[in-house]
Order: structure tokens, then sequence, then C-alpha cells
């Protein structure tokens, strides 16, 4: 998401930066795919039941739900 100036950038200090993402995707599959992707690429996720969370490289939470709220 943030391509313009991330390339080699490294991880981000605590102090600095975005820190964490919300993203809304339509449906529970949709939600149920993107586990399934990050499952088979061995990335590691945080999942309640009602929010998908993983970290991106640089160490921002990323926070997924669905419209349809599982």
């Amino acid at each position: 998401m943030n391509t313009w100036n991330s390339r080699g950038a490294g991880k981000r200090r605590l102090a600095l930066g975005l820190g964490l993402v919300r993203i809304e995707v339509p449906t529970d599959d949709d939600l149920s795919s993107l586990s399934d992707r990050l499952h088979h690429h061995g990335l590691p996720q945080r999942d309640d039941g009602r929010v998908l969370g993983f970290d991106d490289p640089w160490l921002n939470r990323i926070e997924v739900t669905s419209r349809s709220g599982r």
C-alpha cells in the first residue's frame, strides 16, 4: 500500500508511522480466502472470529473484517 517510499525502509519504529490499517471486505468468503492465503504463505495471523489480524513486513498491524460480519 505504501509504495512510494517503502522499498528497503525496514521495520518502522513503534513511535512513528501508520501502525494500524483496518480493511473491510464484502463477504465472509473473502475473509476466509485471505486467511487461507496467509496460511499458505506461512504468515502468522490472529483470528478472534470477527477480525482477522496480521502484521505487514514493516510491523503495521492489519485488521480485516467482512461486511457480512461472520
